[in-house]
Order: structure tokens, then C-alpha cells, then sequence
């Protein structure tokens, strides 16, 4: 049950927006126990901008998608209600001291404008953006400094600018963290095979067709690389040129019918529409434009009918038709012809609304264009040969008489949610529940996620005065990549803790 909730929780379609095209895959876990937490959502903005989240909910199971589905919405209301990202990161915390269980959990949340280019983005415990340029090299933006929701850390806010098809790659931690790959490997890898799945097979007939690519190409790549060992999101974005607004009149002729047919199809392929959604629109607005011909004047005359659309900011597909006449059936009607063209379109794209005035009709049809996110289902890949090690966690005393900042404990392995039981209990049993002064050297750890970092950061948190938990490992090491993301404090190496 809990992975079909995965999926339910997840978005299903992504919008289809002016000025830019984003695109979203998941490989999510097919079976019940192994459902985690990643999720992603794409909100249009009251100020015309879009926010881009991706997360990680610790834990597996049932409860995993719960607190999924919790964080999820609260995010995307915050921001659809117009909140800034400290006032969308506040409302986390919030929910993480009404419900503890959320502490821990990772995001990173950017909103970007179309129209400039500007972005800020917060990166709470996660991996930060990856920008790849138009014809340049890929970059990752520096990361925020937030530590994951419910630690105490401030919002920290940064800053970026988009390009003109320049394209914004989000991901989670899965995606970097592969079996055969630490964090630090898998960076770099991602990097290069994003760049070259947008950057070598581009078709710049359809806008943002980059966006896809960057997420179902590199999702491809990775996995036929190197399999996975966790959930996999993507999520992208490509900066565009807002479209023109559709604007044409035609005299009230039958050959205005077909002139209109093709004008809209280039207007809408334009938008990146798919060829489903397309034809249903055409058929729709070829209704009203052919009542507009047929019902809207009575005799010859030079009188015209006019065909207008924009795709608004929040990503409705606005069509009106309008005459200066008064619909009317005519002899060659069937009985209800009239209203059952009406209802024909209304079918089509699902509002429909009619203005009859003195001085002419105009007909407007109201649809959400969309293309759909891509939730792929696999079961988990087989860890290859020789890297089972990283799985298991060793915990191994270093402590020595001459410690005088208490005692020392060396971490070998995967330090994630299926060990995270296991390092909380010890380091308990170690601090006596925080009384006690102890060294952890995470120097052996071969992955660190984000169940491992909330058991890290609870521990430092309860820690009484006088007998501080500290972290230590080289700068360099999947640990010190992991702990400089989420704002945790450590030391380079064990020598240099006090």
C-alpha cells in the first residue's frame, strides 16, 4: 500500500508555463517496505514566478509517505499563497515541533523568474542546483547553508541568475549517491551526464526539450551505469522566451475556419503543447469560430471574426473568439446544433464561458495544458561485486587513557536509515544521553544520508554543556561533503579536535 501512496502523493502532470518548460522523473520503489521519502512539486507563484522543490523524508514505509505527503503540501500551499522561501522554511520548522518525526528531512526549494532569470533557492540539507549554461560548462551553485527542516538552523537565502536557455537541474540524494559511487563521485558524474545528454542531442524545434532530457536521458545514463540503491528524483527547468499572445481577425468566411486551424496549431506547438492536448483545442476553438462565421451575421458584408490567446502566469490556456454580431441558428442547423457545438467544446476543454451583447459575442475557452511527470517503478538493483562493505556500519573505539576530551569512536560504512537505529543507540549508550563528551571520526564513512545526519545533529543538539558531541573528517571525504551541505560543524581530521 505505502508505495502506491508514494505515487498518490506525488505530482502527476507538470504544468505547462510561459517562459519556462519543466520537467520531472522518479524512480520510486515498487514494493511496500522499501517506499521512502523522496518527493518533488512544481508551484506556480501569485508574482508570476515558479517554485521548484525537491525532498527527502527519512524512513521507509507508510510512515515515510505520510510525512511526504505533509511536508509536500504545506510547501506548496506556502508558496502558491505568494510566501517567500524564509516564510515557506519557517512554516517547515513549524510542522517539524508540532511533529518531530519530520526533523531531519531535507529540501531544496527554489523559485525562479521567467521573465528575468533571477532565482533564489535554499538548500536545507541538500544537494544544491546544478546550472547548466547554453553552450557552457556545467556548475553547481554554491549551497545555501540551511540545515535540514526541524534542526534549528536559519534560513539561509542565495542568489542566482538564469540565462536564456539556460537549464536548472534538481535532484535527490539517491541520484548521487549510487552503488559503486559516494556523493562526492557521483557529483561529478551527474554533472557530465547531464551536460552532455542537453548539450549533444538538442532539438531546438521543440521548446524545453532540454528540460526532458535532462531528466529521462540522465536518469537512463545513471542507471545503466551503475544501478541504485535508493529512490531517484529529477527535477528540471529551462528558461525560455515568453511566448507572443495570439492576435489575428479574419473576414467571417468559411475559409476563416481552416486559416484559424493552422495559425493555432503553430501558435500552440510553439507553447509546447503535446499533440493530445493540441487537437483537443483545436477542435474546440474550431467550433467557435465556425458558429462565429455561420451564426453571427445575417447576409454579405465585410464584417469579421477574431481569434485571440495567452497562456497566463499560473499556466491556463486562455482562447476567445469574438464577432460584432448576435449568434443565431439558421435553417441548415439541426434541432439543437447550435448548443450541441457548445457542449462539444465545453467537453473539449472544460470551461467554456459565452458573453452576448449588443455589439457582438465572444466565446472564451479556459484549459491547463500539461505533460506528464515520469514515475518510473524498478525494485532494487544488485549491489556489484566487492561493494557490499559500504552497507554495513563498524563502530570502533579509538578512545585512549590520554583523551582528555573524552572518548573517541571511529565510523566505517553507510551511515543511512537502515544503520541510523543502530548509531543512535550507541551514541547514547556512549554520551550516557548527552552527559559525556565524545568524538565521532566519520573519515571511513561511505555514505551519509539524510536519516544518518538527523541522528548526527539530534545528537549534538541534547548534548548537555560541558559534553559537546564533535564530528571530525577530512574535508575531502564523503562525510566532510555531506556535513559542509547541511551546516553541521566538524573538524578537518581527529588530531585536530580538541
Amino acid at each position: 500500500m505505502s508505495a502506491d501512496l508514494q505515487r498518490a502523493v506525488l505530482p502527476t502532470d507538470i504544468p505547462l508555463l510561459p517562459g519556462v518548460r519543466v520537467a520531472a522523473c522518479a524512480l520510486l520503489a515498487e514494493t511496500d517496505a522499501d517506499a521512502r521519502g523522496d518527493w518533488f512539486d512544481v508551484v506556480p507563484t501569485p508574482a508570476g514566478q515558479v517554485g521548484l522543490v525537491v525532498g527527502d523524508v527519512g524512513g521507509r514505509g507508510v510512515a515515510a509517505t505520510v510525512l511526504t505527503a505533509r511536508l509536500r503540501t504545506l510547501v506548496g500551499e506556502r508558496l502558491a499563497a505568494g510566501a517567500s522561501i524564509g516564510e515557506t522554511c519557517a512554516a517547515a520548522e513549524a510542522l517539524a515541533r508540532r511533529a518531530p518525526e519530520v526533523r531531519g528531512a531535507t529540501m531544496c526549494l527554489l523559485v525562479l523568474d521567467p521573465d528575468s532569470g533571477e532565482l533564489r533557492y535554499c538548500t536545507a540539507g541538500h544537494p544544491p542546483p546544478l546550472v547548466l549554461p547554453a553552450g557552457g560548462e556545467p556548475r553547481y551553485l554554491p549551497p545555501s547553508g540551511s540545515g535540514p527542516v526541524g534542526m534549528g538552523s536559519a534560513c539561509a537565502v542565495a542568489a542566482a541568475r538564469l540565462e536564456p536557455d539556460d537549464l536548472v537541474l534538481l535532484c535527490t540524494d539517491g541520484v548521487l549517491d549510487r552503488p559503486g559511487r559516494d556523493a562526492t563521485a557521483g557529483t561529478v558524474e551527474l554533472a557530465q551526464v547531464a551536460a552532455d545528454a542537453v548539450g549533444e542531442h538538442g532539438d531546438h524545434r521543440v521548446p524545453g526539450a532540454a528540460a526532458e532530457r535532462a531528466c529521462v536521458d540522465v536518469m537512463d545514463a545513471l542507471l545503466r551505469r551503475t544501478g541504485h540503491s535508493d529512490d531517484l528524483t529529477l527535477l528540471s527547468a529551462q528558461r525560455l522566451r515568453r511566448p507572443d499572445a495570439l492576435g489575428m481577425s479574419w473576414s467571417a468566411e468559411a475559409s476563416a475556419v481552416r486559416a484559424s486551424r493552422v495559425v493555432l496549431a503553430e501558435w500552440l506547438r510553439g507553447l509546447g503543447l503535446d499533440e493530445a492536448d493540441l487537437v483537443s483545442v483545436q477542435h474546440a476553438v474550431g467550433e467557435l469560430m465556425t458558429n462565429a462565421v455561420e451564426h453571427a451575421y445575417v447576409g454579405a458584408g465585410s464584417e469579421t471574426v477574431r481569434l485571440e490567446g495567452a497562456l497566463t502566469d499560473d499556466g491556463e490556456l486562455r482562447l476567445r473568439v469574438s464577432d460584432h454580431g448576435i449568434w443565431r441558428c439558421t435553417e441548415r442547423d439541426p434541432p439543437g446544433g447550435l448548443g450541441r457545438g457548445l457542449a462539444m467544446t465545453r467537453h473539449l476543454c472544460g470551461e467554456l464561458f459565452l458573453d452576448r451583447r449588443v455589439d457582438g459575442t465572444s466565446a472564451t475557452v479556459c484549459f491547463r495544458p500539461a505533460h506528464p511527470a515520469r514515475l518510473l517503478s524498478a525494485g532494487p538493483a544488485p549491489v556489484p561485486p566487492g561493494d557490499g562493505a559500504r552497507d554495513r556500519l563498524a563502530i570502533r573505539d579509538r578512545s585512549t587513557a590520554s583523551t582528555a576530551s573524552g572518548a573517541r569512536i571511529r565510523l566505517d560504512g553507510a551511515v543511512d536509515e537502515a544503520t541510523a537505529v543502530r548509531l543512535q543507540a550507541e551514541l547514547r549508550h556512549r554520551t550516557q544521553a548527552g552527559t559525556r563528551p565524545l568524538t565521532v571520526d566519520l573519515t571511513g564513512v561511505t555514505r551519509l544520508t539524510a536519516g544518518g545526519v538527523a541522528v548526527l545533529h539530534g545528537a549534538m543538539r541534547d548534548a548537555l554543556p560541558g559534553a559537546p558531541l564533535r564530528l571530525c573528517a577530512p574535508p575531502d571525504s564523503v562525510a566532510g561533503y555531506v556535513l559542509d551541505l547541511v551546516a553541521l560543524p566538524y573538524a578537518d581530521d581527529a588530531a585536530r579536535v580538541p
